[in-house]
């Protein structure tokens, strides 16, 4: 893959990137050890010839760690609160997304079963107000999650479009969450399974994520199709994951949409987040999948 895209299929690697990855690995523990022989062998190898210019009192030394400890002891008091607030605002919105599925669907079951006339209109409208919901609920989750509050989320849903005489899936943008511009739905545009993103996930089965690091080259690189809201609005996505919503069609199981999680900022996403992606595209696409096929 490109430095500006990155392909991930399973997150479990996540603990070797970073600092603390560095030193659990292999090489970390040789250099650990290392730095640990040199430094408590310092009386050995030290001259005895080397003289002291000043002298340090113990009292001094001891008010010095006293103080030290005492302030890394309070502030991982504090660390730990701020994270087990987020720890618990990050289950809560999930639970409140995986509740308002399980309502909506109950609202749907209960539509079919009334034996109210179909309504193809009424049925889109529908299900981009409930697409719409889902989008909402996954940008509370995200920010949460991601400690981003640009996050924004869309979904695309695929659907048989006639182009030049030739039938062909596209993926149209049926949803956005609250924080886009209103009027991008006026420039919004499908992308046929042949390009961009979509392209890309039909030659590797469907699985796995992508995470965008830079648009433009990217774009250059035909991983991502700009579209007329890329030049419109292009301080409203810098990076983002996407993910396949891989769901039944009617025949079997294929891609039928696409789950987007957009920032403003720039290294928002990593590996670390490829499985709760998953996650939530799996659950979405399921969702989305039920309703399709009761309303």
């Amino acid at each position: 893959m490109s430095e500006c895209v990155d392909h991930f299929e399973d997150g479990r690697n996540a603990w070797q990137i970073g600092a603390l990855g560095f030193f659990s690995r292999l090489r970390g523990f040789l250099i650990t050890v290392l730095i640990t022989i040199i430094s408590m062998g310092t009386p050995f190898w030290w001259p005895e010839h080397f003289k002291s210019t000043r002298i340090i009192e113990m009292k001094s030394v001891f008010l010095v760690l006293v103080f030290l400890f005492s302030l890394i002891f309070c502030a991982s008091f504090f660390y730990l609160r701020l994270r087990t607030i987020r720890s618990l605002d990050i289950k809560f919105y999930l639970h409140s997304l995986s509740h308002f599925l399980r309502d909506y669907q109950t609202k749907i079951c209960k539509r079919r079963h009334s034996h109210q006339k179909r309504n193809e209109k009424h049925e889109i409208k529908f299900l981009r107000k409930f697409t719409g919901k889902i989008c909402d609920h996954l940008k509370d989750y995200y920010i949460r999650l991601l400690k981003d509050d640009s996050i924004e989320v869309a979904i695309r849903l695929a659907k048989e479009k006639d182009i030049e005489g030739v039938n062909k899936i596209t993926y149209y943008t049926i949803a956005r969450s609250s924080g886009f511009n209103k009027n991008r739905y006026k420039t919004s545009e499908a992308i046929c399974s042949d390009e961009g993103i979509p392209s890309f996930f039909l030659k590797k089965k469907e699985q796995g994520i992508l995470i965008f690091n830079d648009l433009e080259r990217a774009s250059k690189q035909e991983f991502y199709k700009k579209t007329k809201n890329d030049d419109q609005y292009p301080d409203e996505v810098k990076t983002m994951m996407v993910a396949p919503l891989n769901g039944y069609d009617g025949q079997g199981i294929s891609m039928i949409g696409l789950l987007h999680i957009t920032s403003r900022k720039k290294n928002t996403f990593n590996i670390t987040h490829v499985d709760s992606l998953k996650f939530t595209a799996d659950l979405i696409a399921k969702s989305i999948c039920h309703a399709v096929n009761n309303l």
